[in-house]
């Protein structure tokens, strides 16, 4: 359990401030997107129609071809033809200026590959494959006992896809289920790499060695669709705005993390438990930082303990049940469990960082021994210490970080 938290905590933070301003807001509105993989030229849908070539200058979008009004999903092929699905689940194809109904299936989206395939998903679920003007149905791809959701071609016989219920999956000759349940996958042709927005509606990119999925610094938790090329991802937010994102382009802003830091200790939180044991123990913070080899610690300002909790054995303290139980935020394909219980913490201490003390490397450093007892039998609970980067908080957001009870937290910089 303590892993999964601290797992998520690791999500969390790595959507720092430092980096959010990456993420630029384009104008203009859209409900889908896609990109063509010839050129790089972005392609939305906005109200039913078809939209490309974005000026920077005008922050504006021209119509492509013909406006059909109906338009619901695009997507372009290697060669650049643009294939669209309406709001009725009809699939069309872009010539000269008019717009060809391809007759056969009702489908969400068409999926174009770069080894020249022409794919789509029909509403029962199933993968079809366009030969000759056609939509025939596949065999082994369809061997997925709850249907498929989604799927790109990231080989010329290999797919990954999201079956029926979301979970990753990948294809070679039969399907394999990997890491992850997310919303929505992309594929960046041009260096064969897969994108997600996650459940978290933050977006991730595949490691493809290692196994799993990774959050993209700066990234918003806003999304609901993106679409990338070359490393530069575009994406559409909850409210239908769109945004840019280059990720072979670095911040060149210098951040300046000296200051004064409060950190606010709020709570303890349990999780859905029949009954709040007595618990004891003890939990401080001090922050620290890393000068070469050696590791500098740093005390509270105006002579306060590093220790927030303190509570003895013999004069344990009790939780108080939620009037509605909340629930935590959730990583990747894995929702955290909620919480029923809680425990006021509600302490303060002040750090101040100087420029001298390496500010860019400090970390703030929680150490704690908390036990449960029920019944007079100790259980759960023990020695943790977890440290953290100051670079990589969100000031003023409330974390939650694992170890039984669950400790809260936020950090605010007041200087």
């Amino acid at each position: 359990m303590m892993k999964k938290q601290f797992f998520l905590f690791a999500l969390l933070c790595s959507i720092g401030a430092m980096q959010a301003q990456q993420f630029v807001k384009v104008g203009g509105s859209a409900t889908d997107i896609a990109i063509n993989p010839k050129n790089g030229k972005v392609f939305v849908v906005s109200n039913k129609n078809v939209f490309t070539d974005y000026s920077n200058t005008s922050r504006r979008w021209r119509t492509f071809s013909s406006r059909p009004n109906n338009a619901a999903s695009i997507s372009i092929t290697k060669d650049g033809v643009v294939y669209m699905v309406s709001t009725a689940k009809d699939i069309f194809i872009e010539v000269k200026g008019k717009w060809i109904k391809i007759p056969g299936i009702k489908a969400n989206e068409v999926i174009t590959t770069k080894f020249g395939k022409i794919f789509a998903i029909d509403t029962s679920k199933k993968l079809r494959q366009l030969f000759g003007g056609k939509w025939k149905l596949l065999i082994g791809q369809n061997r997925n006992s709850n249907g498929l959701n989604q799927v790109v071609g990231t080989s010329s016989k290999g797919l990954h896809g999201l079956d029926g219920s979301n979970r990753f999956r990948e294809f070679n000759g039969t399907w394999k289920t990997l890491n992850g349940q997310p919303n929505k996958i992309t594929l960046d042709q041009k260096t064969n790499k897969i994108y997600a927005v996650g459940r978290n509606k933050g977006i991730y990119s595949w490691n493809s060695r290692a196994r799993k999925w990774n959050l993209l610094k700066g990234t918003r938790k806003d999304f609901v669709d993106v679409a990338v090329h070359n490393g530069e991802i575009w994406a559409i937010s909850t409210n239908k705005s769109i945004y840019k994102y280059d990720t072979n382009k670095r911040a060149n802003t210098t951040v300046d993390y000296s200051g004064t830091y409060r950190v606010t200790i709020t709570r303890l939180l349990k999780g859905d438990k029949p009954v709040a044991a007595d618990f004891y123990g003890v939990a401080g913070v001090r922050f620290q930082n890393k000068q070469g080899t050696r590791l500098v610690t740093i005390n509270p300002k105006y002579g306060l303990p590093p220790r927030f909790l303190d509570i003895p054995r013999n004069d344990m303290a009790k939780m108080r049940r939620f009037s509605t139980p909340i629930k935590g935020n959730s990583m990747l394909g894995t929702p955290r469990e909620q919480y029923n219980w809680y425990y006021n913490i509600n302490q303060v201490r002040e750090f101040d960082v100087s420029k001298n003390d390496a500010a860019n490397n400090t970390y703030i450093f929680f150490e704690r021994n908390i036990r449960e007892n029920v019944l007079n039998i100790v259980q759960n609970g023990g020695y943790y210490s977890q440290s953290f980067p100051i670079k990589d908080i969100v000031l003023g957001k409330e974390y939650v970080i694992g170890g039984s009870p669950d400790l809260c937290f936020k950090v605010e910089k007041i200087r």
